[in-house]
């Protein structure tokens, strides 16, 4: 019994690291949100209008994530990284459209206090949850529309 119940648990489990692999931690910024028309305030909000789950109507929802809850400096590289807070070490940060995607850019110190320009593909880790941000299990707040 307790190996019949051990299989089915294996099983259940082999399942969702396989669903976890393929939808987490990024990957579809750039087809499910509008990249293009996103905001970037205070340097580390950033905005966005991404599909929801109401497809018959292609509905979609404005979407605002913290991408300190996504990204870090590491010696003066932007990572992906669950709790990162990038903003405390990096400065001058700014969205770009290019190569098909959104990138956060920044200079950042490494740890001497020498100051790099860093980029990271928002791709890598930002997803789309029912038309709200996510990363590393942090959601955004989702919204009919941006804050006034």
């Amino acid at each position: 019994m307790r190996c019949a119940l051990l299989g089915i648990f294996l099983g259940i489990f082999s399942v969702l690291v396989h669903f976890v692999d393929a939808w987490g931690p990024g990957g579809d910024l750039v087809d499910a949100c509008a990249y293009n028309g996103s905001t970037f305030t205070d340097g580390y909000l950033l905005g966005a209008y991404c599909l929801n789950d109401q497809t018959a109507i292609f509905g979609y929802n404005y979407t605002i994530i913290d991408l300190n809850l996504c990204v870090g400096n590491d010696d003066g590289t932007l990572v992906g990284l669950e709790n990162g807070s990038y903003s405390e070490g990096c400065s001058n940060c700014t969205t770009a459209n290019r190569d098909q995607s959104l990138y956060l850019i920044c200079a950042c110190l490494d740890i001497n206090g020498q100051q790099h320009s860093s980029s990271i593909d928002l791709n890598t880790v930002l997803y789309n949850v029912d038309g709200c941000a996510h990363c590393f299990g942090h959601a955004g707040n989702k919204s009919w529309t941006p804050p006034s």
